[in-house]
């Protein structure tokens, strides 16, 4: 077995050390301002649900992803509304939806 100082002495090696070094730091970067406009966007997306509803601090706890796929209709159009606020954001208003979860709970608009 190779000991730490030959890693540091082959070329490949270092190379291989310095680039997973790099992504790792890019990453910790990228995370944060992931993190933030994640956020920022639902905030955006809640903001203008909350605008058309007649309760500013509605909830809805029986709605999950395959329901309103299968367009079942949200109880208290909550969920129908993040939905349609969420396609017309998107650049080709054809949403993949293999990357979401809403699954059974509460959730809150306008706290």
């Amino acid at each position: 077995m190779a000991s730490l100082a030959d890693v540091f002495k082959e070329k490949e090696r270092s190379n291989w050390l310095k680039a997973w070094l790099a992504i790792d730091i890019a990453k910790s970067g990228l995370e944060h301002l992931a993190d933030n406009e994640a956020q920022t966007f639902h905030q955006h997306i809640y903001s203008q649900v909350t605008s058309t509803l007649k309760s500013q601090s509605a909830t809805c706890t029986s709605c999950n992803t395959t329901n309103l796929l299968r367009n079942q209709k949200c109880p208290n159009q909550i969920c129908d509304k993040v939905c349609q606020e969420i396609i017309k954001e998107h650049r080709y208003k054809k949403c993949s939806w293999n990357n979401t979860s809403a699954p059974f709970s509460k959730r809150t608009i306008g706290k």
